[in-house]
This record gives C-alpha cells, structure tokens and sequence, in this order.
C-alpha cells in the first residue's frame, strides 16, 4: 500500500465502477494516501447520478465498462449536468476511447494495468491541486468556464 501523502488535499471522491473488488482497491489506496478525503461510490451510472444530486461531489473515478451504459454515456451526463471532473478508468487500452473520452471533458485516461492502483493517488491529488489552483485562481469565474478551459486544453 502507499504511503501518505505530505499534500493536504481535501475534497470528495466518486468511484463509479460495476466491479466491488475494483472500488475497493481504489478506495484502500485512495484512503491510505489521502485519509482526509471523502470517498462515496456507485456500482453503476444511475446510482452515480442519485449520488451527484445529493452531494458535492469534486472529482470522480469513472470506470469505462459498466454494465447497461458505457462510461462514456456517463461521462457526458456528469460533465452536462454536473459539471464535474472526471478521470477515466479501464481496461481496454483504446486510444479512440482515450481520445473520445478526453474530447468529451475527462480530465484524464487510465489503463487498468496490473498495479495501476499505486499510482491512482499520484494521478488524484495532482488533479485536485490543479482543480483547487483554480478555482483559488478563479476569481468568480463559474465552474463551467473552468470546465469548457480544462476541455479545451486537452483538445490542443
């Protein structure tokens, strides 16, 4: 397991994946490094959904294959109706998938490789210092306006 991180970043994690085993280890590793975090989870999209509009969500871990619906349907309804950042999680290495995905807003595209859990926090907390950098940088600017800049970026 990793250790903690020295960064104090704060905010609340939904992990969206049809696998328990794989929202466990996300949330071992995530818990391990960051304790200070708040992590929810849905095995689904319509639970994630259910959870997104009741809570403040900050980031999401968005597994691609889920059952019924694919991550990408999800991800366009979380990023339209929500406006929340989104990291894409899989284990099919497509890179038209990865290019949809980053088009469509994920801020970024993991491949499900064996160990990939170790760096999930790495890859979290640099997301959220960025994300918290923002909106500290902001100046009231609303958060689509961050969103719309964070798609452009990756669409250069």
């Amino acid at each position: 397991m990793c250790t903690q991180s020295r960064t104090r970043i704060k905010g609340t994690i939904l992990i969206v994946d049809d696998s328990s085993s794989e929202r466990i280890l996300i949330r071992e590793y995530l818990t391990a490094a960051h304790p200070q975090l708040k992590l929810l989870e849905a095995p689904n999209g319509t639970t994630a959904f259910q959870i997104m509009s009741c809570s403040k969500v900050t980031l999401v871990i968005l597994d691609y294959r889920l059952q019924l619906v694919n991550g990408l349907e999800v991800l366009k309804h979380l990023i339209d109706e929500h406006q929340v950042p989104v990291i894409m999680v899989t284990d099919v290495g497509s890179k038209d998938i990865a290019l949809e995905a980053m088009k469509m807003g994920a801020l970024d595209y993991i491949t499900k490789s064996i160990g990939y859990h170790k760096g999930l926090p790495m890859i979290v907390e640099r997301h959220l210092l960025r994300l918290q950098q923002s909106v500290q940088q902001r100046d009231g600017y609303p958060i689509e306006s961050l969103m719309q800049h964070a798609r452009n970026q990756t669409t250069r």
